[in-house]
């Protein structure tokens, strides 16, 4: 669950709510061995504590080892895909939080 990431993975150190790194993020999980589902943890919009230990653990047919940065470009990222699930992270600027529709040309 996106809750438990953000709550969990900035415990004591910073807002959640201001963002997350994947890789922290899969860190968290790795170190844990846990991960809330999602009808297990929903999602708030606001920062709360790292409480999730007698939630129901969504990693109990999967498992998360860590993570890798790959290389720009679609063969590395069939390469990736290839060798287990992926997940995409990207950054923004303040052009994005003005987005109400169409292309973002920036």
């Amino acid at each position: 669950s996106e809750l438990v990431y953000l709550d969990c993975t900035f415990e004591g150190i910073a807002d959640g709510c201001a963002g997350v790194w994947y890789h922290e993020a899969c860190d968290y999980s790795v170190k844990t061995g846990r991960l809330a589902t999602q009808s297990a943890a929903p999602y708030k919009a606001r920062d709360g504590a790292c409480s999730y230990d007698s939630v129901h653990n969504g990693l109990i047919a999967a498992s998360i080892s860590g993570s890798k940065a790959i290389s720009k470009g679609e063969s590395s990222v069939i390469q990736a895909l290839n060798s287990g699930a992926d997940s995409v992270d990207y950054g923004v600027t303040n052009n994005f939080y003005q987005y109400k529709s169409g292309v973002i040309r920036d």
